[in-house]
């Protein structure tokens, strides 16, 4: 999303982020480097809100062919962040609408003209789930890459994990 601001390249690659392509993900996992993938990509930004917890068809499965290379354990992580804070933020704008007898989208946050730069941060309770290593993976060897059905039924497998975390945290 923000890869075309050449401003932000040089602060991004301090942080240690790299360009996503099997080369690099290679690369640092025979390093022994941890690799952060987020398979569901931009369609989980795209999600309606009814639609917020459940996670959206992955993609092709770079990511498992990359572990089956190079022996690399997959390990599921959910981040959840809980819509009952978004409820609070809601109540207190709701609130504040009818003690200045104003429509709520006159408290609007932000000038119409800052777009979401205008948008203040809502403080929101976010919890961070980690599953164990998918053991589906761990028992294939690196000939499996060449089964483009075997890599759609680990990616799935993988999806499954994390949709499991993510339905856990909601229970807590």
């Amino acid at each position: 999303m923000f890869t075309t601001l050449p401003f932000l390249q040089p602060w991004r690659r301090q942080l240690g982020e790299v360009r996503a392509c099997p080369e690099n993900g290679e690369r640092l996992l025979l390093r022994d480097e941890l690799v952060a993938v987020f398979p569901e990509g931009i369609k989980g930004m795209g999600k309606l809100y009814k639609q917020r917890y459940q996670l959206q068809r992955f993609g092709r499965g770079g990511y498992v062919k990359l572990a089956l290379r190079t022996g690399a354990p997959v390990i599921p992580v959910a981040i959840v962040a809980h819509d009952r804070d978004y409820a609070s933020w809601l109540s207190r704008l709701s609130s504040a609408s009818r003690l200045l007898s104003t429509p709520m989208l006159a408290l609007g946050p932000g000038l119409p003209r800052l777009g979401r730069l205008g948008v203040p941060p809502i403080a929101s309770h976010i919890q961070i789930c980690i599953g164990e290593p998918v053991r589906e993976i761990a028992r294939q060897d690196a000939l499996a890459i060449r089964d483009d059905g075997l890599v759609h039924e680990l990616n799935e497998c993988v999806r499954g994990a994390v949709q499991q975390l993510v339905n856990t945290s909601l229970q807590l």
